[in-house]
């Protein structure tokens, strides 16, 4: 049985992309921030919304397959 993907709030997920995956950050709209990765010369972009709200499970999916993340990785470094 595979471990779930944690519940954790946007502010969270934003630091643990940034810290452990390479991932930098521009502003958005609103509460809203975009995230990027490069990986060669392809260019990985997802939105993130910046608030204490938790991001549910199949957002967090949908965000980590967008920026070409390893789902069990995600898993690993939390």
């Amino acid at each position: 049985m595979t471990p779930s993907l944690p519940v954790r709030n946007g502010r969270e997920i934003i630091k643990l992309l940034v810290k452990h995956f390479n991932c930098e950050t521009t502003m958005g709209r609103g509460d809203h921030v975009r995230v990027h990765r490069r990986i060669n010369s392809v260019l990985y972009a997802s939105v993130v919304q910046n608030t204490n709200r938790d991001i549910d499970r199949s957002l967090l999916v949908k965000i980590l397959k967008q920026l070409n993340i390893d789902r069990d990785e995600f898993i690993r470094v939390c």
